[in-house]
């Protein structure tokens, strides 16, 4: 089974003024894969990786649309490295016109994605048909930190967490602001 996700989607501009997205009229196509991997699916000599032996994503979307392509200036391609439990890949509910997505970064930073294969299911135009529904859970499973990577997660921030007893106080307002954060990006 080939670790590749390749869809069809165009970019869309978010204004922070009247939150709203809007759709580039340009074809492109989204493609995921483990990072060292070549565009031909086969590994590189180097597997990224992170201390924990989590693997990161490479995601790129690029313009398939001819006239496009010819002037660079239009539209770049977007490369970026997904990192499990600091990326978020989000279906967009609010937008009426489009299957819409957001790609959020822990950083708070976002991309908005648009689904351009025709919804023929009969559903609304926002409504996620079975192929949508799928290459979404694929994408927020490959996301998500496996049970193992947050224990050892948790189990390295609580060892380098250790306080002395001439430092205990001071630590204190630290772990709180820790759980404020963590509370936030949870709840988001």
């Amino acid at each position: 089974m080939s670790s590749v996700i390749t869809f069809r989607a165009g970019i869309a501009t978010y204004n922070e003024d009247t939150k709203m997205c809007e759709p580039k009229p340009m074809q492109g196509v989204i493609t995921i894969r483990p990072s060292g991997q070549d565009e031909d699916g086969e590994d590189a000599e180097v597997e990224v990786e992170d201390d924990y032996g989590m693997k990161f994503w490479d995601f790129q979307w690029k313009t398939k649309d001819r006239t496009v392509k010819e002037d660079k200036s239009l539209c770049e391609p977007i490369e970026l490295i997904l990192i499990p439990g600091e990326t978020k890949w989000v279906h967009v509910k609010s937008c009426p016109d489009a299957r819409m997505f957001a790609l959020i970064f822990s950083s708070n930073e976002k991309y908005f994605f648009w689904l351009q294969d025709k919804n023929l299911d009969g559903l609304k135009l926002n409504e996620l048909n079975e192929n949508d529904q799928i290459i979404f859970n694929k994408i927020t499973d490959l996301l998500k930190l496996s049970l193992e990577e947050e224990d050892a997660n948790t189990i390295e921030a609580s060892d380098s967490s250790e306080k002395s007893p001439e430092t205990d106080n001071n630590n204190d307002n630290d772990d709180e602001q820790n759980n404020d954060i963590i509370m936030a990006n949870a709840a988001a």
